[in-house]
């Protein structure tokens, strides 16, 4: 079932995910994508009220920030390390499926996968979404940018 999930994912994000990388912007406007538990995908009207994208990604930015910091000042503590690593997973999400150019928020999103991977090699959000983005460069053709550029 997983093999029929990527393609779908590929054309939601193609379609309403902010862009490709060769530029196209395409904001999510009043859509909510939600991946579940198995990485299956839905998308929902923004509820009234609600926060927008970018206001989202603010604020998982903000707390990935404070995050870090904490497991910066305390490299050694298990639950610093813990909590940062979500942090910055979710943040990473947020950013990737979030409003945007592609060819800004998809290597910055695999920049922040990888921050969290270095700690927490098995971490299954990331390795499956660090995944996903390598099989768009993939498809379209293109190389990935390198760690750090």
């Amino acid at each position: 079932m997983k093999k029929f999930l990527l393609p779908g994912f590929l054309l939601l994000l193609a379609g309403c995910g902010g862009g490709s990388p060769d530029g196209d912007e395409s904001p999510l406007g009043t859509q909510t994508i939600n991946p579940d538990a198995n990485g299956a995908v839905t998308s929902e009207p923004a509820q009234a009220g609600a926060i927008g994208p970018q206001e989202e990604i603010a604020s998982l930015e903000h707390t990935y920030a404070q995050a870090k910091r904490a497991h910066e000042s305390a490299p050694d503590e298990e639950a610093g390390q813990a909590a940062f690593v979500r942090a910055t997973v979710e943040y990473a999400t947020a950013v990737m499926s979030g409003p945007g150019d592609s060819r800004e928020k998809y290597p910055q999103a695999l920049r922040l996968y990888d921050e969290a991977l270095t700690l927490e090699p098995g971490n299954e959000e990331a390795l499956q979404n660090r995944q996903m983005i390598l099989a768009i460069y993939a498809e379209m053709g293109r190389e990935p940018p390198k760690s750090g550029e």
